[in-house]
């Protein structure tokens, strides 16, 4: 992949690009792939889960798309009706952020919701223990009981706990 870059860059050169447009791409070129470096680093160490990864890695694929095809980016820029492509530039990688951002807003609202429920449930399981240990601890039925004699399952005869 490096190879291909730096032939493309070196292609462009020789053709006679711009050397302070030609250090610019370069520089884009090497931030995108310092930037998959750190998604699949972050991957790695399960940092970052995949779903969210796949939406930072189109981000990146698509901004080291426009590092090597910049005219890419200058026809695109003129479609949008942009006077300078790095203008056309940062409102693509906005609205990128902004779609990311949208997306995260609403899996947390779904995280909170589950968690809300989850707690919910919770407690209500906690007070059905509760009812059911005070219910055994004093069984009208058995008489009263302590916590031992109910751990093991078989409640313990009088008999059996004045031994």
């Amino acid at each position: 992949m490096v190879n291909i870059v730096i032939m493309h860059v070196i292609s462009l050169y020789l053709m006679g690009g711009d050397v302070v447009f030609l250090t610019l791409q370069i520089s884009i070129i090497i931030g995108v792939l310092f930037f998959f470096g750190m998604i699949i680093l972050l991957l790695k160490k399960s940092s970052l889960s995949l779903k969210n990864a796949l939406l930072w890695l189109l981000t990146a694929t698509v901004m080291l798309i426009f590092g090597l095809f910049p005219q890419l980016l200058v026809y695109i820029s003129g479609l949008l009706g942009f006077e300078m492509p790095v203008n056309a530039l940062f409102s693509l990688l906005l609205g990128f952020v902004i779609l990311i951002l949208l997306h995260q807003t609403a899996v947390i609202s779904r995280q909170s919701e589950n968690i809300k429920t989850l707690i919910q449930e919770n407690a209500l399981l906690e007070k059905r223990i509760r009812e059911l240990e005070s219910g055994l601890l004093r069984s009208p039925s058995q008489g009263f009981h302590d916590v031992q004699s109910v751990t093991d399952g078989k409640p313990r005869k009088d008999k059996d706990r004045n031994a």
